[in-house]
């Protein structure tokens, strides 16, 4: 097996394992935040600043891999996530709670980069170690939202996060397995990465809209229904699980229609199933719409970096970083604005407001005209 296409397999095994609790708290804190204390302004908060932090440690991380080698990034990263883990266990130590959001942001960033360079590397496996990888990260996010209903009733807050967290630390001994890949700094420009293009526009409004706004008010969505908070967390945890499940069997299919279609029709496929979400939820068709939006970010999510690598000339540690920054980018402000928005323009309003922008956007953005086309440019 070759070495890139094995460090993929591998690291995607680790955030999969690692990446459990971070998981089980977007479920968890939303329903229980009323007691254990913690405001509205507080649950966007602490739901988002991981992925603010991964605004900036983006480009830290690249050159980290850049000076200090891919492997030693995933392994220090591997257990900063389990102490951010453990750390989880005391909510009401809000600061210490934001310092593990802050740790956490800041390793995943380190394996989601590792994720990307170990598959822009593969060759000719490159397609498949994107979508494989892929595949194997969400085996452990799908199981842990799968049981976590059930480990919080049975066992409680605390001792389920002092569970997952030891799970966690698998993933550090799994690290030390990794192979070293090197690459030559030349190959990276951060200023491309911070260049705003119509690829980039497209990605953050994607992100913002399916895994920042939508995930934070699902329990919003369904406590319309009058139900109990263990209720509540089960419901918002099975629509989470789905979308779980979908990023789990969907890159399976693309292993083989990467084959059978174009990238550009994968992406563009992708923007169009989120616009189409949108509207069915305009019309508080939550099940559909819902199950809809998470097929078109996945397909989205997954194609991103192939996209990106089309372009003749593009550098792998630009396209990598530029695709992390500006999904993570729609995410952060997602998680912490989705909320507020919500309650305060007008409710389920708001998503058909969401897809007629992102229509406008896709139109003018998204296809330039044949006189532009040749200068359209994605990192």
């Amino acid at each position: 097996m070759p070495a890139a296409y094995r460090g993929a397999i591998l690291t995607a095994t680790i955030t999969g394992l690692v990446c459990m609790g971070d998981t089980i708290l977007y479920s968890v804190l939303p329903v229980y935040a009323d007691s254990i204390g913690l405001s509205d302004f507080w649950v966007g908060f602490l739901l988002s600043i991981n992925r603010f932090v991964r605004l900036v440690s983006h480009g830290i991380i690249a050159s980290f891999i850049i000076r200090v080698g891919v492997k030693k990034v995933v392994l220090i990263s591997s257990i900063g996530a389990a102490l951010s883990t453990f750390l989880y266990k005391s909510p009401a130590l809000i600061f210490l709670f934001v310092g593990a959001r802050v740790i956490w942001g800041i390793a995943y960033s380190g394996f989601r980069q590792a994720i990307l360079f170990y598959a822009a590397n593969a060759s000719k496996k490159r397609s498949q170690s994107f979508a494989l990888s892929h595949v194997i990260k969400s085996i452990g996010p799908f199981l842990i939202l799968l049981t976590g209903p059930i480990i919080f009733e049975e066992i409680g807050y605390e001792k389920s996060f002092i569970l997952i967290g030891s799970i966690s630390v698998i993933g550090t001994i799994i690290a030390f397995l990794l192979p070293e890949i090197k690459i030559h700094a030349e190959e990276y420009n951060y200023k491309n990465v911070l260049l705003i293009s119509w690829f980039k526009v497209l990605l953050f409004l994607a992100s913002f809209i399916v895994d920042g706004f939508i995930v934070v008010v699902l329990s919003i969505l369904f406590s319309k229904q009058s139900l109990s908070s263990p209720s509540l967390l089960i419901m918002v945890s099975f629509y989470l699980l789905t979308k779980r499940m979908i990023s789990f069997l969907l890159p399976i299919v693309f292993i083989k229609s990467y084959s059978l279609f174009s990238i550009t029709r994968h992406y563009n496929l992708g923007i169009s199933t989120i616009i189409l979400g949108l509207v069915i939820l305009s019309q508080q068709l939550y099940a559909s719409g819902l199950i809809i939006l998470f097929i078109g970010a996945t397909v989205t999510e997954n194609v991103a970096p192939l996209k990106g690598l089309q372009k003749k000339g593009s550098q792998k540690m630009e396209v990598i970083t530029a695709v992390t920054l500006w999904w993570d980018v729609g995410k952060a402000l997602g998680s912490l604005v989705g909320i507020l928005v919500y309650k305060n323009l007008g409710g389920d309003i708001i998503f058909l407001t969401l897809g007629i922008f992102m229509t406008i956007i896709f139109i003018i953005l998204h296809i330039p005209s044949k006189k532009n086309a040749s200068r359209e440019h994605y990192v």
